[in-house]
């Protein structure tokens, strides 16, 4: 899809969800991406229809006049830089080890990467601790 949205020359993209594999692909194909919250969809709906109910095909309807019309009111997706992908990559790497996404609140939690955390003993990423020392 990326590719054939490339090869059409599309400018610009328009979609409800901020994040994910498709955001990641459109940003990494070179697409600009703007993400609109539902609500500002659906207050935008009886801009372009007086009556009627919500439709898949109308919302994309609506999306797309949107980014052509009002592109300047929303924000354009910026691609994650590198660091912030590895640490994404270590947080989800850790999730499979047994690792939790709790903080333990010290400040020794490093940039990018595994650190000894000073005040409570442990080793975590970026306030992932392990589960078994998570407390209820």
């Amino acid at each position: 899809m990326c590719r054939q949205l490339v090869r059409l020359e599309v400018q610009l993209v328009a979609i409800e969800r901020p994040d994910g594999l498709l955001v990641e692909r459109l940003l990494e194909a070179g697409l600009r991406v703007l993400a609109l919250h539902p609500n500002q969809v659906a207050a935008a709906r009886p801009r372009f229809r007086a009556s009627g109910g919500k439709s898949d095909r109308f919302d994309a309807f609506v999306l797309c006049e949107l980014a052509r019309t009002d592109h300047h009111r929303f924000r354009v997706l910026e691609p994650d830089s590198d660091e912030t992908k590895l640490i994404w990559r270590k947080r989800c790497q850790a999730r499979a080890d047994g690792f939790s996404p709790v903080s333990c609140g010290c400040s020794a939690q490093g940039a990018a990467g595994l650190t000894g955390c000073a005040t409570r003993g442990q080793t975590h990423i970026r306030g992932l601790v392990p589960q078994d020392r998570v407390s209820s």
